[in-house]
């Protein structure tokens, strides 16, 4: 999908980077200080007009990756034309290799861009730090507008009225505070830190909310969400005249985490509204209750804990109408498909868990919007999946390779560093985790909690996924190794002492095959222990173990996942590890899904690796005489991948397996497979 950029703030810089301009120009030069080009309307355009974008990071790795990417140009009539960024000012770019500088400079294809060129009159410090999914919100106000030359704060107010459409002066009340509080958190969007400063300190001038903790709730959502969720056991209790315990409900706590009143205006409609999409969706935690009778034919039934089969079904029926409402198209962004992801994976949570007797009724409304929704992914993958492993790794990731960069960095900028664990759960989907997660969040009450996700690898096999998070670099980069992980401890290593840590302060501890928990967790606790380690690389392997060895599909498959969360064994290591001093992060490496046999190929040793849901071939010939026998396949040239690499698809949800056989499976592109969990437990 080809799209233009005329009259956008893209424009200036894509002139430089037509079709007709990629015919003669072979290599590019960019100096990129502020990431304006980790954009993905910035990188869609480079790839859609035949331009491949290379950052400029360690000179050895970057050094094998151009010379690798000049030997394909040379094997073949046509290659995509390299641009590399790097982000140096312009008094910087001598440290870019003189033969690739003066190569780009000869042929007048050397530039620089900052935030400064693209939004004059606007500081750049505040405008750098704004996510560039705000761009084009903040270049058409300052088009409409025209404010001039602005200052510090004066910028940081004009972006707050015309990015975020937050008013401060226009919040009075409590309702009004609570809406626009709802509104900033909704979809965990990242807002700069000086820009929720300045908004806090507005707020708090207005001297209408000083009693409320500002500085907490408007930075950190998941804070946020802890004051709400306070705060709605109150409201229930109340809204049903209850004083005692015996009507039901668990007190609330006799001390609040988060001050502030205990109060809020929760039936107010423009309140009401935010509140029933997060509680629908999973997203806030409903009030504990032990008898329905007391909130039935309430609008408190939302908020409110119920396991009575009929409700559980309700709830399902109202999420499958409300993905169906806002189901992600072709043309969205990347952050839309994690917001849809979340939602997916709390309703196959809930489809998973359906009774017996309940789940026939949704079968055809299963079955259509499964279909949907694989198509329109599918359909993204392969025209935007390209442009994600581009994008930086801050204020958030996007990949799961950029983790233990993103970590670095956030650490590194801590006045007090605590120590770093890294926990892969090997196979892991996203509604698996939603089956586990509140368990090790209660775990993680005294600490900072923090949770999004981001996109695997793909093929989304372990051998590509997971040792690209550990070796924070794309598969490319480790070509010699993608058949195997034998080499995930080296590459954290290597990582680690690029960023400036001893090789014996980075340790590596595995699970086993057929490892039991109870016997891995002391290894685990062992090396978190040693006092000259101060960063921890873990893998589980319990999850793709079940998955791989389940015959009763994914609802199976979910059920021994709740019981493992229930039987408390990654509880147990997080509190190992945040009693040890770690800041603990955790991931997958992919997910997984339930799948149709639509038959093997007949392949023999010709492909490099035969998987139920992906075969990857050493040429592209091969790969298409095969394709050519399932219409149903999708040839992938995605980015990112070694010479010699050509993976083939299965669509949809199935596999090649026998035909009409059911498999649980991961390999593949689907939604289920793609998306994994990120979270944080004490780091902010």
């Amino acid at each position: 999908m080809t799209m233009t950029y005329e009259g956008t703030w893209r424009g200036p810089i894509l002139q430089h980077f037509t079709a007709d301009i990629a015919e003669v120009a072979p290599l590019t030069v960019v100096g990129d200080p502020d990431e304006v080009f980790g954009e993905t309307g910035i990188l869609t355009a480079l790839a859609d007009a035949g331009f491949e974008v290379v950052k400029y990071g360690d000179p050895v790795a970057f050094r094998y990756v151009y010379e690798t990417h000049r030997l394909a140009a040379r094997a073949s009539e046509w290659a995509p034309r390299l641009v590399v960024i790097a982000a140096f000012r312009r008094a910087e770019m001598d440290q870019i290799p003189y033969d690739i500088s003066s190569a780009a400079k000869n042929n007048g294809r050397h530039f620089s861009f900052d935030v400064g060129d693209v939004f004059p009159g606007l500081n750049p410090t505040v405008v750098s730090a704004l996510s560039r999914e705000g761009f084009d919100a903040l270049y058409d106000a300052q088009q409409t507008h025209q404010p001039g030359q602005l200052g510090i704060n004066a910028t940081k107010d004009f972006i707050l009225r015309h990015v975020f459409e937050i008013a401060p002066e226009l919040i009075k009340t409590s309702a009004d505070l609570l809406r626009m509080l709802l509104r900033h958190h909704y979809r965990g969007r990242h807002h700069p830190e000086m820009i929720e400063q300045r908004l806090v300190e507005l707020l708090m001038n207005s001297g209408n909310f000083s009693d409320w903790p500002l500085g907490e709730i408007v930075a950190n959502r998941e804070a946020f969400f802890g004051f709400l969720e306070e705060r709605w056991v109150i409201f229930v209790r109340n809204q049903r005249g209850d004083t005692t315990d015996s009507v039901g409900f668990i007190s609330p706590p006799s001390e609040m985490r988060y001050p502030g009143p205990t109060e809020l205006p929760f039936e107010h409609d423009d309140v009401r509204v935010y509140l029933d999409n997060l509680f629908l969706e999973g997203q806030l935690e409903k009030a504990p209750q032990t008898e329905k009778r007391h909130i039935a034919g309430t609008w408190l039934e939302v908020g409110v804990v119920s396991r009575e089969v009929e409700d559980l079904a309700a709830r399902f029926e109202k999420l499958t109408i409300s993905l169906n409402d806002s189901l992600s198209n072709s043309a969205s962004s990347h952050f839309e498909w994690l917001d849809f992801a979340t939602v997916w994976a709390e309703w196959s949570g809930l489809r998973w868990g359906l009774p017996p007797q309940e789940a026939p009724r949704f079968d055809d409304a299963i079955q259509k919007l499964e279909t949907t929704v694989d198509q329109r992914f599918s359909d993204w993958m392969v025209d935007r999946y390209r442009t994600l492993h581009n994008l930086p790794h801050l204020p958030h990731p996007a990949m799961v390779h950029q983790i233990p960069r993103f970590i670095a960095s956030r650490h590194r900028a801590q006045p007090l560093r605590r120590k770093i664990a890294l926990v892969v759960i090997d196979g892991m989907s996203l509604s698996q985790w939603q089956l586990i997660r509140g368990a090790v969040k209660s775990v993680a009450q005294r600490d900072t909690w923090s949770e999004g996700n981001l996109f695997a690898w793909v093929p989304t096999l372990t051998s590509v996924s997971r040792q690209a998070i550990f070796a924070a670099e794309p598969p490319a980069f480790f070509g010699s190794t993608i058949q195997t992980t034998q080499k995930e401890g080296v590459h954290w290593k290597r990582f680690w002492q690029g960023d400036g840590l001893a090789g014996t302060s980075v340790s590596f501890v595995g699970q086993k095959r057929h490892e039991p928990d109870e016997v891995f967790l002391p290894r685990v606790k062992e090396e978190a222990e040693d006092p000259s380690v101060h960063v921890l690389g873990v893998v589980i392997n319990t999850i793709d173990e079940m998955l791989h060895g389940t015959v009763t599909g994914s609802r199976g498959l979910h059920g021994q996942v709740r019981q493992w969360g229930d039987d408390g064994h990654l509880c147990r290591m997080v509190e190992v590890l945040v009693d040890r001093d770690y800041s603990v992060y955790i991931t997958s490496d992919h997910g997984n899904i339930q799948a149709t046999g639509i038959g093997k190929p007949n392949v023999g040793a010709i492909a490099d690796e035969r998987g139920e849901r992906v075969h990857v071939f050493p040429d592209s010939t091969t790969r298409r005489v095969i394709a050519e026998s399932f219409p149903e396949s999708i040839v992938w040239d995605g980015p990112g991948l070694p010479r010699g690499y050509h993976p083939l698809f299965t669509g949809g949800h199935t596999a090649f397996v026998q035909k009409g056989a059911r498999t649980v499976a991961h390999g593949g592109i689907s939604l289920d497979e793609v998306v994994v969990p990120f979270v944080g437990v004490g780091a902010k």
